[in-house]
């Protein structure tokens, strides 16, 4: 170049990187394609040149099609020989490669701090989250220790211990859910229910909840458009994506309303339920983070609403997974409408499925007491299990070891049903279970075990039990498991 930027001599590279033919190149001046916010650097770092000898400079210059290319030079002077003027020899780089690639592992850091932070900000929350029902179930469990006290108040108690257990129960079921998608580990097990069912379900649950929280100054509304009809769906993770998103309505809302509802959807092979709230709304930059792990719009210390940042999050991993999508509309202070599009998958086997059903419902056991072998190393299970059981009319034997079930098994009459624990040390229950396949292979022996992973039941199945219950269990969950295996 010349001092006036006039080119001298030029290699085909430059041209052809910036997408012009030689004659269109030279017959522009570099300021022509310069980006504009360049050009004074450029300016200023050619008065440097001229008075150092040299220089560099990263710039963008505009490609043909329109695009800016970044641009990384070295310029020195070469002095002209007597009576000639100053050249200018510019090596120029194209690395707008480059630049792309140290801004993806900037935002990559970016994102991997971010993660961090939210990770750390979790972590911090669901101690808050878990500790708050534990100094419930620990407080109102030693109140009931006192001597004398009224039996309102302890009825009041004992409420107060289900109630934040069962809280407690959920918030590790969220854990657990949010471990079993990461590793890819949550199947969905699609079964049936009639949408009038499953909405009539969660009007009692919205309405168990109100009560719950004391919030009497919300009136529960159902709203239903579209036609009744069979749903095929797994009929738990619906019902559990719904009943985080009447939490959060009730949540959120301190008085109005509270309507849960179900429209047709956008084809005649989909259904759409809603959950609408008149609370304090979202703003739309937060309708897309709210769906995020960890993500919580409100984390600090000052924060009126509780919860852990992930019911949502699982929410729309478990619509996904079931071929659906989920979506919120909202304005703040106007409430909140989350909305859940779903497959409607008809099926021509629903009177096969209500005779199946009808079936389980008639089945009873047999007259007279049944008995049960419990094994388990711990013994405060051991205790409730006991408890649970001969209220219920059972005969119960109980045993601490796998060895001292099989010891049980020679000397007392034999059981008809085997409540195994999995994890016990010295003799683990399906080594305990081998012998007795050998010895006694007509007792029929669940496994019961805090192992609840996808998987887990049938492997367990697999290895020869007859039923799987997962820890923690209901009273109700257990005796399902009894009639199914031993009703007539």
């Amino acid at each position: 170049f010349t001092k006036d930027r006039k080119v001298i001599l030029m290699n085909s590279a430059l041209y052809e990187v910036v997408g012009y033919t030689k004659e269109e190149y030279e017959a522009l001046a570099l300021m022509d394609i310069l980006h504009p916010e360049d050009k004074e650097q450029l300016v200023i770092k050619e008065g440097i040149l001229h008075s150092e000898g040299a220089m560099a400079v990263d710039f963008r210059v505009q490609h043909k099609e329109g695009h800016y290319l970044h641009m990384s030079s070295k310029n020195v002077i070469i002095p002209g020989d007597e009576g000639e003027e100053d050249l200018i020899l510019t090596i120029i780089r194209d690395v707008t490669g480059l630049k792309q690639t140290m801004r993806e592992l900037e935002l990559a850091k970016e994102k991997a701090e971010e993660s961090d932070k939210l990770k750390s900000a979790f972590l911090a929350n669901m101690s808050h989250e878990i500790r708050t029902p534990m100094n419930s179930i620990i407080g109102f469990s030693n109140l009931l220790n006192e001597s004398g006290l009224e039996e309102h108040l302890r009825e009041l108690y004992v409420y107060r211990i289900i109630t934040n257990s069962e809280l407690l129960l959920t918030l590790i079921s969220d854990i657990i859910d949010l471990a079993k998608i990461e590793s890819d580990q949550l199947s969905i097990i699609y079964g049936r229910i009639r949408i009038s069912k499953l909405i009539k379900d969660m009007e009692q649950y919205a309405h168990d909840e109100v009560a719950r929280l004391k919030k009497d100054k919300i009136e529960i509304v159902v709203a239903i458009e579209q036609e009744d009809c069979e749903l095929e769906t797994d009929v738990i993770r619906i019902a559990q994506v719904m009943k985080n998103l009447i939490n959060n309505a009730i949540k959120f809302t301190e008085k109005g309303k509270v309507e849960i509802g179900c429209l047709n959807g956008e084809s005649d092979q989909s259904v759409r339920f809603y959950v609408k709230d008149t609370g304090i709304g979202i703003s739309e930059e937060h309708f897309e983070l709210i769906f995020d792990q960890f993500r919580q719009i409100d984390s600090s210390n000052t924060r009126k609403f509780g919860g852990t940042g992930l019911g949502l999050a699982i929410c729309k991993n478990l619509v996904h997974m079931m071929g659906g999508s989920i979506w919120v509309e909202s304005e703040p202070g106007h409430g909140a409408c989350f909305q859940v599009e779903h497959p409607l998958k008809s099926s021509d086997a629903d009177r096969k499925v209500e005779s199946e059903v009808k079936k389980v419902k008639e089945r009873e056991l047999p007259e007279g007491q049944i008995t049960i072998l419990t094994v388990d190393d711990e013994p405060d299970t051991l205790e409730l299990y006991q408890a649970m059981l001969t209220q219920r009319g059972h005969r119960v034997y109980v045993a601490a070891t796998g060895y001292e079930a099989l010891r049980i098994l020679e000397q007392y009459p034999l059981p008809d049903l085997i409540l195994m624990d999995i994890q016990m040390p010295v003799m683990s229950g399906t080594d305990t279970l081998r012998i007795i396949r050998e010895r006694h292979p007509e007792i029929k022996v669940v496994a019961q075990s805090a192992h609840a992973l996808t998987g887990d039941r049938d492997r367990f199945l697999g290895e020869g039990y007859d039923g799987y219950l997962p820890k923690p269990f209901t009273a109700d969950q257990l005796d399902k498991v009894i009639l199914d295996l031993m009703g007539k």
